[in-house]
Parts: structure tokens; C-alpha cells; sequence
């Protein structure tokens, strides 16, 4: 095998390793291991770039000389079969190699599109919990209010109540004293009347 199909192998190998991890359960390192790959330096990002441009040509080349090797004579010799098997698992590794690439980038930005959501709905959880605690709160203020208010009422009404009877009772007693001294006068007047009789 050639350093490029080690190569190849190597990151094939290793894009499965990352896969087996974000398809664990734990969500903690999958967290984690989602930041750090989207967080790679920028020498790093260059440094894939050009293994997977290096596959790419690797696949290119293998696909031209199948083509070749087909044109040719079929299988005349030995070495033509065996280049030929050689190119096919070359552009078979190369292509899921680029093919999990492609898939592992767009999964990774799932999974961080995810996570950003979740932590989003649990802040609109704490929020919904907060506003509901705080809704409660000021309707069981409102309801204290509301019995505050219709004491208050109650007792207005009791006391225009104890008004009306009061200005009655007012009334009454005016009307009794201005019968007092309606009386008063007759009885003074008669009281005149017969001292007036007597000393006659």
C-alpha cells in the first residue's frame, strides 16, 4: 500500500472513531467534542483541506485509470487485473472517505445547531417558570386587592346605612323637639290662661 492509501485509511479510520462519539449517549462529551471540532484553528482547517483535496485527486486518479485499465485489453496480463482491484479499493476508500467527511461536517453542524437549541428552550423554560411564579404572584395580589376592595365596599355601605339612620334619627329629633316646643308654648300659654283665671 502507498502512503496516500495509509493516509487515506488513517483519516477513514479516523472519521469512523468520531462518529462512534457523537453517536454515544453521553451528551456532556459530545457537547464538548461538537465545540472543539467547530473551534480548529485556522492551520489546522488548512491542514484538512489539503488531506481532503490529496483524496480528492486520489479518487480523480483512481477513476482514470479504471477507465483506462478498461479500455485497455481486458485483463490480458496479471498486472492489469491487479492494478485494476488496486484502483477500484483505491476509489472506494477515497469516496466514503470523502463521503463521511461531507456527511461528519454537516452532522457536527446539526449537533451544534441542536445544542444551541436546547440551551435556548431551557432559558425559555427558567423564563416560562419565572413569568408563571410571577403571574401567580401578582394574581394573588390582585385577589387580596379584590377582598380588600369589597371589605372596603362592605363597609361603605354599613356606614351610608348608619348615615340614612342617623340623618332619620336627626330628623326625628327635630321633629320631636319642634313638637317639645310647640307644646311648651301651649302649656305656657294655658299656664297664663289659668294663672290668669286665678287672679281674676
Amino acid at each position: 500500500m502507498g502512503i496516500t492509501t495509509n493516509i487515506v485509511l488513517v483519516v477513514l479510520f479516523t472519521e469512523i472513531s468520531l462518529f462512534t462519539i457523537l453517536l454515544s449517549p453521553f451528551t456532556s462529551l459530545k457537547k464538548s467534542f461538537v465545540n472543539v471540532t467547530n473551534s480548529l484553528t485556522f492551520a489546522i482547517r488548512h491542514i484538512l483541506m489539503a488531506i481532503y483535496s490529496m483524496i480528492f485527486l486520489l479518487f480523480i486518479d483512481s477513476l482514470i485509470k479504471i477507465l483506462k485499465t478498461k479500455n485497455e485489453m481486458p485483463y490480458t496480463n496479471y498486472n492489469s487485473e491487479i492494478s485494476h482491484t488496486y484502483y477500484s479499493k483505491n476509489v472506494y476508500l477515497s469516496s466514503f472517505t470523502l463521503f463521511l467527511a461531507i456527511v461528519y461536517k454537516r452532522f457536527t453542524i446539526l449537533l451544534l445547531n441542536l445544542y444551541k437549541e436546547e440551551e435556548k428552550a431551557e432559558v425559555l423554560k427558567k423564563q416560562a417558570i419565572n413569568q408563571k411564579s410571577y403571574v401567580s404572584e401578582l394574581v394573588s395580589k390582585n385577589e387580596e386587592k379584590e377582598e380588600i376592595i369589597k371589605k372596603l365596599y362592605n363597609e361603605i355601605e354599613s356606614k351610608s346605612k348608619e348615615v340614612k339612620c342617623s340623618e332619620a334619627l336627626v330628623k326625628q329629633a327635630k321633629n320631636n323637639q319642634d313638637e317639645y316646643l310647640k307644646l311648651l308654648e301651649k302649656y305656657n300659654k294655658l299656664v297664663d290662661l289659668v294663672d290668669n283665671k286665678k287672679n281674676r
